[in-house]
């Protein structure tokens, strides 16, 4: 079970909002984000695999709303 994260900008607790497949912008391969959101409408994410990261604000946040 993934642990939900706080919201970075309101500090809320987060919802999980899915796994999002991207193309990475270093290289092109394909990446796995995992989609947090927060009822102050903020859209968060991160790597899949990488869960110790800290989590980015997401650039397209209209999609998951």
């Amino acid at each position: 079970m993934i642990d939900a994260p706080t919201c970075p900008e309101c500090v809320e607790s987060m919802r999980f909002g899915g796994f999002v497949l991207v193309k990475r912008e270093d290289d092109g391969r394909r990446i796995c984000r995992v989609l947090w959101w927060c009822t102050g409408r903020h859209v968060w994410w991160r790597r899949g695999d990488r869960q110790e990261e800290p989590l980015e604000a997401c650039p397209m946040p209209l999609l998951f709303c």
